[in-house]
């Protein structure tokens, strides 16, 4: 990486210009995500999950699903980011009146962010702090974690500055720089990045081969001791409460199933598209490094290319956008080369990893690609530095980081122009509330419902239990024990499930454009 002091025209600039330029590039950025805020929540499925979590651990209910009919029934996956969560309704209990707070979770996560890839980039990768600020603000002002942020209350933001923070302690313990007390606290900081996404595991593996590496025998304990205070209690728990076979039926969502079961679905989380065999699994694998390679990596650095986060708006990014990717991608090779030849950091053994898991798992892979960010922006800028000479590297990273500022802007604008012109995410989640709205007006409240996004329609028909639609097999008669009537069909984009064709149900209410419904389920009861 090129040191600042080699950098013609920036080696003399005083430090006190660039605190002023920094201050004023963070609370520019700030403004650019307060102008994308808007009101939709949950309707990236996750993220409702997580919101309703989180106001259930507010409530002293515990970490149980709380639209569940049954009492108890634990969801699979880990509770790190709706207990951060759960403090927004320990201030501000009112769903969605809190819901600007529950996303500047998310805004302050990303300031934070920018702030350690800063310190990453300058002190870990070695780049001048001019390069590196354009490196921050590059990572700040990604239209991916600007959305994820703004018109999602996912985790990815969260992780990222966790598992940053990880990288940043775990190196100062491997230099020597801290004790095992600070390896403790990487540990604690590793654990609770596993406690937000699973995903971290890599993190968790990587860091402790990289403290054994370097022979920190000492702090590589505590590393571990660390991991296993914070995680080992969830990781416990979870095996001795996981869901039965008879709580799987009555939820019948996702969420109460394994990864394992996931893995070996076509699609994660889609079981409609059927399941792989072993032997079918190499094929798979390539195609998801395919995406990768081709899309993901040029997405990192100019996301308007492709935009693969916002259902309905996705671009058909085309040869061009193919070319441009796999440029990216040798680029940010030949810096991850130059990264290894100095020294193999935490980073140098994360991210192989983190791409290793990702081309295995069967679901679009940019969501996990997209935390890899400030490690792959700081080797394309020393991949460029090789190339192209230190000044370009610089006018190319601060050139990345002024189209994202485009990006956002016309996003804030179209956000907030005449209702006609909003993306289809919103107009999406207009009809999704127009939906539920029906339910709660015409549905007694103590009867259940099913549908096809449970935690959607839970969240804002506050208290109403519900159920899946996940597999269909046996559905029937388990909602016939519960008393459900209705089935509220809530997917759009052409994905209708073909076990709901129309016909087979009355349907007793449908949104404007889009084709969602409520469902009455009498006829089939009657058929059967």
């Amino acid at each position: 990486m090129v040191a600042e002091a080699d950098t013609p025209g920036v080696a003399g600039a005083p430090a006190r210009w660039l605190r002023y330029a920094t201050v004023l590039a963070l609370g520019g950025a700030v403004l650019l995500y307060v102008a994308r805020v808007d009101a939709v929540c949950g309707l990236y499925v996750d993220d409702a999950w997580y919101v309703l979590l989180a106001k259930a651990l507010a409530a002293g209910r515990g970490y149980a699903l709380p639209n569940a009919p049954s009492p108890g029934i634990l969801p699979f996956y880990p509770p790190g980011f709706p207990w951060v969560l759960s403090w927004v309704f320990r201030i501000a209990p009112a769903f969605p009146a809190n819901l600007w707070l529950l996303k500047s979770v998310s805004i302050a996560a990303m300031l934070a962010t920018a702030l350690l890839t800063l310190r990453y980039a300058a002190e870990i990768a070695g780049a001048g702090r001019a390069l590196a600020l354009a490196i921050a603000l590059a990572t700040l002002l990604h239209p991916a974690f600007a959305f994820l942020a703004t018109a999602t209350v996912m985790s990815e933001c969260v992780f990222t500055l966790v598992q940053l923070a990880t990288v940043l302690v775990v190196e100062r313990v491997a230099r020597g720089r801290a004790g095992a007390g600070a390896a403790l606290a990487a540990g604690g900081l590793g654990a609770f990045a596993f406690l937000v996404r699973s995903m971290a595991v890599g993190l968790v593996a990587t860091a402790g081969l990289c403290l054994a590496k370097e022979r920190r025998w000492r702090e590589l304990v505590g590393f571990g001791v660390g991991v296993v205070l914070l995680a080992g209690p969830w990781v416990l728990h979870a095996r001795a409460h996981a869901p039965t076979p008879a709580q799987q039926a009555e939820m019948n969502d996702y969420v109460v199933f394994p990864y394992s079961l996931h893995f070996w679905n076509r699609v994660a989380g889609k079981p409609q598209f059927g399941t792989i065999e072993p032997s079918e699994l190499p094929s798979r694998v390539l195609g998801v490094a395919k995406v990768v390679a081709t899309r993901d990596l040029g997405a990192l650095a100019v996301y308007p290319v492709y935009r693969l986060l916002e259902p309905g708006d996705w671009t058909k990014s085309g040869l061009p956008g193919t070319v441009l990717s796999v440029l990216v991608g040798v680029v940010m090779a030949i810096g991850f080369g130059r990264a290894v030849r100095r020294r193999i950091g935490v980073a140098e053994l994360l991210v192989p990893v983190t791409l290793g898991v990702t081309v295995l798992w069967p679901f679009l892979p940019f969501r996990f690609v997209l935390p890899l960010l400030p490690f792959a922006l700081c080797y394309l800028a020393d991949g460029l530095g090789s190339l192209v000479g230190r000044r370009a590297t610089l006018g190319v990273v601060a050139a990345i980081a002024a189209v994202s500022v485009v990006a956002n802007v016309a996003y804030a604008q179209r956000l907030h122009g005449p209702v006609e012109q909003r993306s289809l995410w919103q107009r999406a989640f207009d009809e999704h509330r127009d939906v539920i709205r029906w339910v709660h007006e015409h549905v007694p409240p103590d009867q259940p419902v099913a549908a096809v996004d449970p935690a959607l329609v839970a969240l804002y028909d506050d208290g109403r239990k519900t159920v899946g639609y996940w597999q269909p097999d046996g559905t029937w008669t388990e909602w016939r024990r519960l008393g459900i009537h209705y089935l509220v069909d809530t997917t759009y984009l052409d994905e209708k499930d073909e076990s709901l064709p129309e016909g087979r149900f009355v349907t007793v209410h449908r949104s404007a454009t889009m084709n969602l419904r409520v469902l009455d389920l009498q006829r089939i009861y009657d058929a059967r």
